[in-house]
């Protein structure tokens, strides 16, 4: 054995444990959460991986359905609904994904400017179609049914059947 100072003998066994700690714990690979997988039958009927940016500086994983160019987001906060174009969804591994901020309309996208407008006529659309209409009257054939009943019944008063 060669004569080595006391530094270098300590300079050789933290490399050697730095090497053993890299064999042990290897770095993992991102994996997107199980409620955001969207398999390739889901994506035939129009489901994305949405990433949604909550303001207290989370990131949630979900699954959405594309309804009109717009997605719902339900996750126990008010309900949201948020436009996206063509150019918003991109790919990981093949598999559509989108970046949504929870305050914004339109989904976040690095390579467009901040145009917040295209978005308006989108969502108006989908709330439209999503509010909730109350029930109509009696209906014209409501009113028929009650004239026929009515001119029985007078027809049985007038013959006094």
């Amino acid at each position: 054995m060669e004569d080595r100072t006391l530094k270098e003998k300590v300079d050789l066994l933290f490399e050697e444990k730095k090497e053993q700690e890299k064999e042990l714990y290897k770095e993992k690979k991102f994996r997107v959460p199980m409620k955001g997988k969207v398999s390739k039958g889901k994506i035939k009927k129009g489901f994305v991986t949405v990433v949604t940016f909550k303001e207290n500086n989370n990131v949630d994983f979900v699954r959405k359905q594309v309804i009109g160019n717009t997605i719902k987001l339900e996750d126990g906060e008010p309900i949201s609904i948020h436009a996206l174009d063509k150019e918003s969804i991109f790919f990981y591994k093949g598999k559509p994904i989108i970046f949504q901020g929870k305050g914004n309309l339109n989904t976040w996208n690095p390579f467009q400017q901040k145009n917040e407008t295209y978005g308006q006529p989108l969502v108006m659309a989908r709330m439209e179609g999503d509010k909730i209409t109350q029930k109509k009257g009696f209906g014209s054939a409501g009113w028929i049914v009650t004239a026929v009943i009515g001119a029985i019944i007078a027809y049985a008063f007038v013959t006094g059947a």
